[in-house]
């Protein structure tokens, strides 16, 4: 009896023992059986979902009490309901303990994702997802008509000005005509660009406009719920707003030729630039088509015009004297046309070429201004030949995002040994630090006998800043960038240097990143530094270069300079030409769209949280490519047993937004105090992108007895505990007695 009762406890110990010794637990294996993926439903039908549940370790019927500290858990199912473009709005339809079936029949007008999500006894989450569609009521044939949510169908489109005015769209014309119309009310629940078209409600109209950042083309898909206050039934649709220009009528183009231009007579060809006698007030010269319809005495001036630009003639049988009479025609893009007549005279260079008695010169200096000044400059066109020089325009300009420079009157001709002034408006912006700029005065003209006589000088404006603090311009809030030059004229294998200004006017400390691109791999763009923090009001000047490539073709491309900072993001754009000795201009092309691309902008390194505690996690998406990007879902990888998270289907995520998704980090009471590295994950049409989170659990589970040798650590010591307990016994139990024996 002894023995038996001995073995008795010793098997109680090795059952113990292996009762501890557990394996690691595995997820619950989950699958939504019905509906079928992509179905779809009318408004109001009860939809029945069924999914099946399993477990590794669990009884099949572990969902009658699945709670894993003691008590039975009132979620161990449950099935959720994530408006697509709306996560923020989830339905849940069932949390319970046996609810691998449900049916639900009061999900509103719109695409869902569904999930289904079990817990096991280990607080361990395994979850399956399906698409359903939920589409507008049918109303009844009939003299009476059954609606169950209010009729509500908008137009694919509409286009509004780029003005930056209001606009609006009366909601009232498409809802069904069976409704009262003093019940609806409207909401805009979604806008997928924002921050190049602003929209709102107001009243039972929809008003949007385009912001600064708006241009033609730039659309916005918006999402509009209508509510029936009388049977609290709602439906939804979306409508894609467009922004086009808001040009004015359209004007004939001008073209004024000069009275008499003047050939030599050796027989090569001299050139005309038509550009710089035409104009248009929609089309750009380079939009412009230009037509030579005639010319008298055609044997003895030969002219033809070449890309559609230059005016070529020459003397072919004509000498000094004889002439032509030729008429240009010039063609906008809308079919306008404006024509003008021109006599070219021929006439011999006895002179033999340009010499110092033909000469023309710029008188040209250094000047100086205030920041935040405008100032007018005097310039003198000076003749030191002993002939007139007469001018076909005079230009001033600057190539620098701190100057804007123009002429305000030009003469007609230069008398000979004399000269003839010029006024120059100079105004500057503001500096970070005492600066020189440098801008550019161009005249252009003929001597007789010597035609299109060009003559670009350049001049330095210092621009003056006493204080030697950078101010952003007025009405600007938190960052500030600027690069210098705006554009830049390089040849093959040649580079330029850049200067881009970051200014932070807070009153906290500012992280920036600069980043680069170029539209094409004959330019190439670099900074020397491009992550740092700015102290409060302070500012940095990061140098940069612009270099065309070796084998680059004459064009016109541009380069970039992207700066983020704080889910925000500030693109300055450089124009680069670039110019070869024997290519002639090419017509600047736009810079090609890039592809969709997903990132995490701001999202939380840190998240603490008690065991029992839910805590919402805030991540900020950024598409900073051309294109939408499609599917995007966010969802944690990796979390420790006793952490949930449901995943947020943020659905489409428009080119170059900004969209801040919200989900919630749910503690059940399971996790043990620690820290743990986990993934957030998010998923797109373009691919996969993941950043890591550390979460910190306080005042977690810490197990005591049996259960609390549930958790692996308290598995493994309390395994090595009772083993040396039972060890112990069975040696004092099953040990032979020993001693003397007195007789």
């Amino acid at each position: 009896m002894k023995m038996n009762l001995k073995f008795s406890l010793l098997a109680l110990l090795m059952l113990a023992i292996l009762g501890a010794s557990v394996a690691a637990n595995t997820l619950p294996s989950v699958s939504i059986v019905s509906p079928q993926n992509n179905a779809s439903f009318l408004v109001g039908t009860r939809i029945d979902f069924r999914a099946t549940a399993n477990d590794a370790e669990d009884d099949p019927n572990y969902y009658a009490d699945c709670g894993y500290d003691g008590t039975s858990r009132q979620d161990c199912f449950r099935w959720t309901a994530i408006p697509i473009g709306t996560p923020n709005q989830s339905i849940i339809m069932s949390t319970s303990t046996t609810g691998t079936q449900v049916s639900y029949s009061q999900l509103p007008q719109g695409d869902y994702s569904i999930f289904f999500t079990a817990v096991d006894r280990a607080g361990e989450t395994g979850y399956d997802s399906i698409l359903v569609h939920v589409t507008p009521p049918i109303s009844l044939p009939g003299p009476s008509v059954i609606v169950v949510s209010p009729r509500f169908s908008l137009p694919s489109e509409w286009t509004i000005k780029d003005d930056e005015e209001y606009h609006s769209f009366r909601l009232m014309d498409y809802v069904g005509s069976s409704t009262n119309p003093d019940q609806l009310v409207f909401d805009l629940l979604y806008s997928s660009s924002s921050q190049d078209i602003s929209c709102r409600i107001v009243s039972k109209y929809l008003e949007c406009r385009s912001t600064s950042s708006g241009r033609e083309g730039d659309s916005s898909r918006v999402e509009i719920r209508v509510t029936d206050l009388t049977s609290g039934k709602t439906a939804s649709d979306t409508m894609q707003v467009v922004l086009e220009q808001n040009s004015p009528s359209n004007d004939d183009p001008e073209l004024n030729l000069p009275s008499q231009w003047f050939i030599s007579g050796d027989g090569s060809y001299d050139s005309l630039d038509l550009w710089n006698y035409a104009s248009d007030n929609q089309d750009s010269d380079s939009r412009l088509s230009f037509t030579l319809t005639s010319w008298s005495n055609s044997s003895d001036v030969d002219c033809y015009i070449s890309q559609d630009r230059y005016l070529y003639c020459r003397a072919s049988n004509g000498g000094e004297g004889d002439n032509s009479r030729v008429t240009i025609e010039v063609e906008d893009t809308d079919g306008r046309i404006a024509r003008d007549t021109m006599t070219v005279f021929i006439e011999n260079d006895s002179s033999g070429g340009t010499t110092d008695s033909r000469d023309i010169d710029l008188q040209t200096r250094s000047l100086g201004i205030q920041e935040n000044d405008t100032q007018t400059f005097t310039f003198y066109v000076e003749n030191s030949g002993p002939e007139t020089f007469i001018v076909d325009s005079v230009e001033a300009f600057d190539r620098s995002n701190y100057l804007f420079v123009e002429e305000m009157g030009e003469p007609t001709q230069v008398n000979a040994y004399s000269t003839a002034s010029v006024q120059i408006r100079v105004r500057a912006t503001a500096v970070s630090s005492d600066r020189t700029e440098t801008g550019y005065f161009k005249v252009q003209g003929h001597f007789r006998g010597h035609s299109a006589f060009v003559k670009e000088e350049q001049f330095d404006v210092t621009v003056y800043n006493g204080s030697g603090t950078y101010y952003p311009p007025t009405g600007t809030t938190g960052r500030w960038v600027d690069v210098s030059p705006g554009s830049v004229t390089l040849k093959p294998g040649q580079s330029e240097a850049v200067l881009v200004n970051v200014y932070n006017d807070s009153g906290s400390r500012r992280c920036y990143t600069l980043r680069t691109q170029t539209n094409s791999v004959s330019v190439l763009a670099s900074l020397n530094d491009e992550d740092f923090c700015l102290g409060s009001r302070s500012s940095r000047t990061v140098n940069g270069t612009v270099r065309a490539a070796t084998s680059a073709s004459a064009g016109y491309y541009s380069a970039e300079v992207i700066t983020r900072y704080n889910g925000q993001t500030d693109t300055q754009s450089i124009s680069v030409k670039v110019e070869t000795d024997e290519t002639p201009p090419v017509t600047p092309q736009p810079p090609a769209a890039s592809p969709a691309k997903v990132e995490v902008s701001q999202y939380p390194t840190e998240v603490t949280l008690n065991g029992t505690e839910s805590k919402t996690i805030t991540l900020t998406l950024l598409n900073s490519g051309d294109e939408a990007a499609d599917g995007v879902i966010v969802s944690l990888k990796g979390l420790p047993s006793g952490l949930e998270f449901q995943p947020v289907v943020v659905g489409t995520l428009g080119p170059n937004a900004t969209r801040q998704v919200q989900g919630e980090l749910k503690g059940t009471g399971a996790a043990a105090s620690g820290t743990y590295s986990v993934t957030a994950e998010i998923t797109s049409s373009t691919g996969t992108q993941s950043v890591p989170l550390t979460i910190k659990v306080e005042n977690g589970a810490t197990g005591t007895g049996l259960v609390g040798l549930a958790q692996p650590v308290a598995i493994g010591i309390g395994a090595a505990i009772v083993l040396a307990v039972a060890v112990g016994l069975v040696y004092f139990l099953v040990r032979p007695k020993t001693g003397v024996i007195s007789k």
